[in-house]
Order: structure tokens, then sequence, then C-alpha cells
């Protein structure tokens, strides 16, 4: 992907210098990130987890689908600029943990690079074949389209964030994930058609395993954080953990739309009929 616009620009420098720190202190707000992505992440899954069923009951995907889960794919979207004078927050941050010098220039190079994070945790595959492409082109237009869609739902992130979501991803989402659609498959006879009740039990078995995985990342910084051997590695760690936490907070917090409104549920189904 080309680079971006150089953020100073249009604007006068020192405007444009003002408006992006601005900028950038919001996105180390990390309770509230966390919160963003996964109401997105909560909607893309319940409605993957439609999807799933609705090709299994029209034929579109065998019964027992070999369902693989393969990592989407990061994209840095913002040049660093490491002469920039940090967020207030990280800027104060830094300061009481006693970061100087080199350990700071990689701090700042992380909370001043974005990447466009995809808010579906993975891609997911049957046999050896992405889950859209057995949907056809012509007659399941609107339905392929719509699917391939939430695969590519993205949302900006500051790098620093991106790597704790990535690993909130490898050690908690993705397994949560095939354990949610694997008991939708299993739980649903390859005919049924799924309602709120199938979808928020399904749902269940994502929400437990992400707790699971998510507890299990944030024990994995802490030892690396009582390990580290210089203030800017275990001020890295504290972030990470601060992040994955929040993520774990948000699970309870942020439910798809699917099961707050389970009348969409049937209109899911109007892409079928």
């Amino acid at each position: 992907m080309a680079e971006r616009r150089d953020p100073w620009t249009p604007l006068e420098p020192h405007l444009q210098r003002s408006a992006y720190i601005a900028q950038m202190e919001a996105m180390t707000d990390w309770s509230a990130m966390a919160r963003r992505h996964c109401a997105k992440r909560a909607d893309c899954v319940a409605e993957l987890m439609l999807f799933l069923q609705e090709m299994r009951r029209t034929g579109r995907i065998p019964p027992a689908p070999a369902l693989g889960f393969v990592a989407a794919h990061r994209q840095m979207t913002l040049p660093a600029r490491a002469a920039m004078t940090a967020p207030p927050r990280i800027s104060t941050l830094m300061e009481d943990a006693g970061i100087t010098g080199a350990g700071r220039e990689r701090i700042l190079k992380k909370a001043f690079t974005t990447q466009d994070a995809h808010c579906m945790p993975c891609q997911v595959t049957v046999g050896a074949t992405l889950l859209q492409t057995h949907l056809d082109a012509g007659q399941d237009l609107l339905a392929r389209a719509r699917l391939e869609a939430l695969f590519g739902v993205v949302q900006r992130m500051p790098t620093m964030f991106n790597e704790s979501d990535t690993q909130a991803e490898s050690r908690g989402f993705i397994p949560a994930l095939r354990a949610g659609t694997a008991r939708l498959t299993t739980a649903l006879a390859p005919t049924a058609v799924a309602g709120p009740a199938d979808l928020e039990d399904a749902y269940g078995v994502f929400l437990s395993e992400a707790r699971q995985g998510l507890g299990a990342a944030i024990e994995a910084n802490q030892t690396l954080y009582g390990a580290a051997g210089d203030a800017a590695e275990r001020f890295y760690r504290r972030m990470k953990i601060e992040m994955l936490s929040a993520y774990r907070d948000a699970l309870d917090t942020e439910r798809p739309e699917l099961l707050r409104k389970p009348q969409l549920v049937g209109l899911f189904r109007a892409m079928w009929d």
C-alpha cells in the first residue's frame, strides 16, 4: 500500500503539529480504543458465524467443513517521525519511567506510526481456499460482497497498540473463533436455520475462549516485564499489559449488534431468499 500524505500538510506546520499531537493523544486512550475495536470485531465475528451456517444449510460448503484460520495482513500507513514530541500522556509516562535516549526513540516510533488493523481476527478458509470464494460471484453476488467486506474492515491504530492486538489475536481471538465456529457447526444440523439462541450459544463459547487466551497473554507479558533488563522494555511490556487488559475488559461490554437486536438475524437471511 502506498504511503499516506505527510500529516503536517496542507495546514500551517504549527497548527498541523498541534492537531496531530491531539490525534495521537486520543489514540493512546487504550480503553476507548479497545472498546471501539472489540465492538467492531464482535459484529464481524457474529455475522461470520451466520454466514457459515447459511453456507452449510444451502450446500455451498460441506456439512462438516474443514475450516482453517489464517492471520490477516497488517498495513503500515504512516511513516515514523522520531523527531516529533511525544503525546503528553506518553511523554509523562516515559519521564516517570526514566526513559531517555535510544529507548525513548524506540517508544516514539511505536507511538507515532500507525497501522490498519483488521477487525476480523483472521481470514477463514475451507480446505485450501478462502471462505468467500465458495460463494458464486454471479448468483451470490450480494452475499459474497458482504462477506468479503467483513474480512476487509480495518481501523487505524498506533503500532504500539496494534502489536498488542496481534498478540491478542494469536493468543485469544483466533483460538476463540475456532472454538466458537466449531460449536456452531457441531451443535446445529447442516440443514438447520441458525437463530438468535444458536448465535448466542456459539458467541458465548467465543467469549469464554477469548478471555482465557487474553489472560494467558497478559501473564506472559507480566513475566517478560519482570525479566526486562532496561526501562524502555519494562515500559513497553507495561503498555502491552494495559492494552491487553483493556481488551479483556471490553469483551464484557461490547456485544454484537446481531445479539443486541435479534430481529437482524432474520434480515440477514434476506440475502439468501
